[in-house]
């Protein structure tokens, strides 16, 4: 009855995207404003507010809001440890000029911002450093990060960190992706390597063929969507990067990284669920009343 009718994302989006899937890496893009729902204004709607299309509409996998940003609620951004990294970052935007290095860590090459609601409080984007304008359209804007990022990479430098605080105050004075960050108390071995991008083969979402190197840590990066946690190295149990990000010890011949968790827990789950659901089919298709179980 006319109730419902489609649209259409906007051409300007459609020139992101394929700029995007020219670049043949393997990356994430950090899609701002950061809010799980806004509104748009090329929608034809008269209540304009939407969900956040971006996990959907871009092919690279995307980092963005994830916070229903309602006092009071819980939401996803309060336990992925992504999202808290991300916020921090960008509430100091103001205050810094290297947000394109301490993205890196989290593989991002590349930052999408839609001219939508408050994405004239992101200005700070255009003074960074490391941020240069890939393409700028009238409704959206692609930024590249000029610092090297990658999704697997070995360091050989440890450092001990208290908080994100201090490791904000240390970026000033050494690349942030040449060294391992852990929390805690510990001696620092601080050497001035530069990171060594280290060649992988994706097996599945849940399995990685990583090839050896010569450093002495291997950092694994994740897409937002992904747990940081329960992933292993030849079945070597992960340390965290800056609190989160899988890092193992380094193997001179490579190795597997995988989720284990996959196998261990989700992967029975799935076989369960699939058998009963066998058995409920059966059951009601059965044929012959008297084989039904009773």
């Amino acid at each position: 009855y006319g109730q419902l009718k489609c649209t259409d994302y906007p051409q300007e989006w459609y020139e992101v995207k394929e700029r995007l899937s020219q670049d043949e890496e393997d990356f994430n893009v950090l899609f701002l404003p950061w809010h799980l729902y806004m509104d748009y204004s090329w929608l034809p709607n008269r209540d304009k507010r939407l969900g956040n299309p971006a996990w959907q509409f871009f092919d690279k996998p995307a980092i963005a809001g994830d916070s229903i940003e309602v006092p009071g609620l819980s939401s996803e951004s309060n336990v992925n440890p992504i999202s808290r990294y991300v916020g921090f970052l960008l509430g100091q935007g103001n205050d810094i000029d290297n947000l394109g290095e301490l993205l890196a860590p989290l593989n991002v090459k590349y930052i999408i911002l839609v001219h939508e609601v408050d994405y004239t409080s992101y200005d700070f984007l255009y003074r960074q450093a490391d941020l240069a304008v890939e393409l700028e359209k009238e409704g959206i804007t692609l930024f590249r990060n000029e610092h090297p990022t990658a999704r697997v990479y070995g360091v050989s430098s440890l450092v001990y960190i208290q908080s994100w605080e201090e490791y904000l105050e240390l970026s000033q004075e050494q690349d942030v992706m040449e060294h391992l960050y852990l929390f805690g108390e510990g001696e620092s071995d601080s050497q001035q390597r530069p990171i060594e991008k280290l060649d992988f083969v994706k097996r599945s979402p849940v399995r990685y063929q990583v090839d050896g190197g010569a450093s002495d840590y291997v950092i694994f990066t994740v897409p937002q969507k992904a747990s940081t946690r329960g992933w292993e190295y030849d079945g070597q149990p992960a340390m965290k990067n800056l609190g989160f990000m899988p890092t193992f010890p380094a193997k001179g011949g490579g190795g597997e990284v995988a989720y284990r968790r996959f196998h261990l827990v989700y992967l029975p789950c799935y076989a369960v669920s699939a058998l009963a659901l066998a058995v409920w089919v059966w059951y009601c298709l059965c044929p012959f009343p008297g084989l039904r179980p009773r």
